[in-house]
């Protein structure tokens, strides 16, 4: 027997969708936010999501991104981390910016190698903020590799190769130590 929209969280969000976004005869924007709030406190953390990113009050928006973050939605995690910055609670938000990272989003990376940089969210770790931008060349992106040289003259060589051997791009910072011996 299949389950009805009343009993199946997935079925309420996908619901609510179609409420939201679908086509101008089904919309309605309250039992369109009834259906994802029901499906969110059901367990769904992709209705928690839709909740979190479209929430204005940042404590709610916290609330329901964490819900989603904790059940495993890898999209929730930057829209998370920002919302816990605004609210200045930058610790947790280098975590989520952090995982984000290592679930392979870019701007997760960035985010996470520029907080280590600047010490946000906790100490200056000039070896994590390498590794981060590093590790942005293997999903494709160099946008971090002007920063990396900006704070390579302030590592060692062990310091450079550990930042390497953690974001599986060794061979891109022992570039960094032939630039140095070149220079």
């Amino acid at each position: 027997m299949l389950a009805t929209a009343d009993e199946d969280p997935e079925a309420q969000r996908s619901l609510a969708f179609l409420h939201a976004e679908g086509p101008e005869e089904l919309r309605d924007t309250a039992r369109a936010a009834t259906l994802s709030r029901i499906a969110a406190d059901a367990g769904d953390g992709y209705a928690a999501h839709n909740l979190g990113v479209t929430a204005t009050d940042p404590r709610t928006a916290v609330r329901w991104l964490r819900q989603a973050a904790e059940a495993g939605v890898h999209d929730a995690y930057p829209h998370l981390a920002n919302r816990l910055s605004e609210l200045d609670i930058d610790d947790e938000a280098l975590r989520w910016y952090v995982r984000g990272a290592e679930a392979g989003q870019e701007g997760c990376m960035f985010a996470a190698a520029c907080w280590y940089r600047d010490g946000f969210g906790g100490p200056v770790d000039l070896v994590q903020a390498l590794r981060w931008y590093l590790a942005m060349l293997g999903v494709g992106n160099g946008d971090g590799l002007h920063e990396a040289h900006q704070i390579v003259p302030s590592m060692s060589d062990d310091e450079i190769r550990a930042a390497g051997r953690l974001s599986g791009r060794l061979s891109d910072a022992e570039v960094f130590l032939v630039r140095r011996r070149a220079a």
